[in-house]
């Protein structure tokens, strides 16, 4: 048995450095691979911007070159090309007869100077250039004049490409073993050139230039950068391949054989055994991580029987009753006593009762059909049903109801409350409920009374006060029978306020139909024409045109009360402006009077019920304006006031839906 063991346990060694070696093997061809990858990115990027400023800077040098010979160019055409002794060795150009131009000239002293003209100069200097193997430019054109001047296919199309806009072209080429990098530019007509070509215009392209230069020190450097690059490149990437073998095998493949080792023995309940922790680092870490999984542990088998105690002393205590119902039978599993509280019986008894059995007979189908609706549909509900007593009578119940799972057991999770004291306290609502409606029945009859019972009285007393005002001569009399008569008028306005206010506060809602408010509002400035006259006061009408809203015939009654106010209360003579401003999607009716005012915190009061400001001068009920904006709140507007802009006096207004 003792050699079974050990066989074994060499056979575990040997399997575990044949796991870490091929491990390690995989570790680093993976991360070889990355960052020879990585690597290699990089310095070829390097050698890509290497080569690119080579090249740009070569490009540089050929468009200097280029502009050079342009100037050179336009300084010899500024000054009419430039006169040479004719001596032996002078190139003469015969293409300048062929234009008209006579290339030759005698001095007095009798020597003879010939014409070099932009052309023939550029050549010339070409030659020079191409002699010194510093660089070579060649003048050509797609209409030649002189046969020298030849285009090669690349110089052919770029010329057929300035045409096109294009104003510089460029390529690497290889001639005579040596490479060459040739950039090409157009030359323009300028006014200058016009002597000699006359078919052209200011603008055109005549032909174009190309400047050769000499590429070779230029690749030479290009490729000992590449073979440099390459050879760090190679040696970075052994290095770091060397680096990683002698990290892994020493920082990772021997701590993570001890995580192995320590794993297993504490998987075998061994809680004692302690890795060896020789650094700081992520395996360090891990490697102490697994040193206190044991302490760890014991804590947690702990802190779970303290979890289970804390959710067993939740379960009893609850306030709400909650039973375990098993889902295939409809049996009772287990419940807290709460709910053996509200089902008034003990759990021995309920676990051999079905959920169903506790209800009305008549009911027990319909808690049926809901608890196996949960089961199929796997989500709650919320529902009421009746608890059979024990003894007599039943008990109101609400159960909220949802499906779960406890240990590959589906059970139906209820959540119970009683309803008996929310029951009781609906029972109470609903006696109030019956008051109220008995208290607004109320509210009609003293309507009623109001608008008949009242007013009949008064308006006998008024009628019998203005028959004695008539005949009455004694002034002591009259005077009295003229306050019974103004109060009695006063009572008759407040009962028929009182009244219209009453309606207006159990209307919920108008029906409305599309009317021109400006001409509701100009029946009622007639309606009011002889309290105008007879207080001798004029009435601005400043709105034109049709204003339409949607509003109730009641509307009406809103303008007459706004203007009955501003009568009454301007003085004797004054003026009132009536105006309809337009706010977008509403209508903004305003009337101004010139009267006293009203101060700013009286301004809050004015729309609320038998409130009234400046009691020694202001007469009325208080219901007026309140009457106002019950009538502007039912038409979804609002009504306010505000100070009059342009003097003394206020500026009632009321807002109304357009139409």
């Amino acid at each position: 048995m003792g050699k079974y063991s050990r066989n074994s346990g060499e056979h575990t060694t040997k399997t575990t450095t044949t796991l870490f070696n091929r491990m390690t093997f995989k570790f680093m061809l993976t991360v070889g691979l990355v960052v020879a990858i990585l690597i290699a990115s990089f310095f070829l990027f390097i050698f890509d911007r290497t080569q690119d400023n080579i090249i740009s800077e070569v490009h540089k040098q050929a468009e200097i070159a280029f502009e050079q010979v342009v100037i050179t160019r336009h300084w010899n055409v500024n000054y009419g090309g430039v006169y040479v002794e004719k001596t032996a060795g002078v190139v003469l150009d015969p293409y300048l007869e062929k234009i008209g131009m006579e290339p030759d000239i005698i001095t007095v002293d009798n020597r003879t100077y010939t014409l070099k003209n932009h052309a023939l100069m550029t050549r010339e200097l070409s030659s020079i250039a191409k002699e010194g193997e510093v660089l070579e430019f060649h003048i050509t054109s797609l209409d030649l004049v002189n046969p020298s001047n030849r285009l090669d296919e690349f110089e052919k199309e770029s010329l057929m490409s300035f045409d096109n806009g294009i104003t510089e072209t460029t390529q690497i080429v290889l001639q005579n073993g040596s490479m060459s990098y040739q950039y090409m530019a157009p030359l323009y007509i300028v006014e200058s050139c016009l002597k000699c070509h006359k078919n052209y215009e200011i603008g055109d392209v005549r032909g174009g230039i190309s400047v050769f230069l000499p590429m070779d020190n230029a690749y030479s450097a290009i490729q000992s950068t590449k073979r440099n690059l390459l050879a760090c490149a190679v040696v970075l990437i052994i290095g770091i391949e060397g680096l990683l073998f002698f990290l892994i095998n020493g920082m990772i493949a021997k701590p993570i054989d001890n995580l192995r080792v320590g794993a297993r023995k504490i998987g075998e309940g061994d809680l004692n055994y302690t890795i060896p922790v020789k650094n700081g680092d992520e395996i360090g870490v891990l490697s102490t991580a697994f040193n206190t999984m044991a302490s760890e542990l014991a804590k947690t088998m702990h802190d779970v029987k303290e979890s289970e105690a804390k959710w067993h002393t939740i379960f009893t205590e609850s306030l709400e009753g909650i039973a375990l119902i098993d889902s295939e039978t409809g049996y009772i599993f287990d419940c807290n006593p709460e709910f053996e509280h509200q089902t008034e019986r003990k759990l021995d008894v309920l676990k051999r009762m079905k959920i169903w059995e506790m209800v009305l007979p008549e009911k027990a189908d319909t808690m049926k059909a809901k608890l196996y609706k949960i089961v199929k549909n796997g989500d709650g509900r919320l529902c009421e049903f009746e608890f059979q007593r024990p003894d007599d009578g039943t008990i109101p119940i609400e159960f909220i109801n949802s499906f779960v799972t406890i240990q590959e057991k589906r059970y139906i999770l209820c959540l119970t409350r009683d309803l008996t004291e929310r029951k009781r306290a609906e029972e109470k609502l609903k006696l109030y409920t019956e008051k109220l409606k008995r208290s607004n029945e109320l509210k009609e009859l003293f309507t009623d009374i109001l608008s008949h019972d009242l007013l009949n009285p008064a308006s006998i007393v008024k009628g019998f006060t203005e028959v004695l005002i008539e005949s009455e001569k004694d002034e002591k009399k009259l005077y009295s029978l003229q306050k019974i008569e103004h109060n009695n008028e006063k009572l008759i306005n407040l009962i028929e306020s009182a009244a219209r206010f009453a309606r207006l506060e159990s209307i919920e809602e108008l029906e409305f139909e599309k009317k021109d408010i400006g001409a509701i509002f100009k029946e009622v400035v007639e309606n009011f024409r002889l309290d105008l006259n007879e207080k001798q006061m004029m009435l601005d009408f400043t709105a034109k045109g049709i204003y339409l809203a949607n509003v109730n015939p009641i509307i009406e009654e809103v303008f007459a009360n706004l203007l009955s106010n501003a009568i009454k209360y301007s003085p004797k003579g004054n003026r009132i402006i009536v105006d309809i401003l337009d706010l977008d999607d509403k209508w903004k009716v305003t009337v101004t009077d010139f009267g006293r005012g009203i101060c700013g915190e009286d301004k809050a009061k004015l729309f609320e019920r038998f409130k009234r400001v400046g009691k020694c001068c202001v007469k009325g009920s208080g219901l007026g304006l309140a009457i106002v904006k019950r009538i502007i709140e039912l038409h979804g507007g609002s009504a306010g006031v505000d100070d009059n802009p342009t003097g003394q006096g206020c500026v009632f207004w009321v807002i109304v839906r357009k139409a």
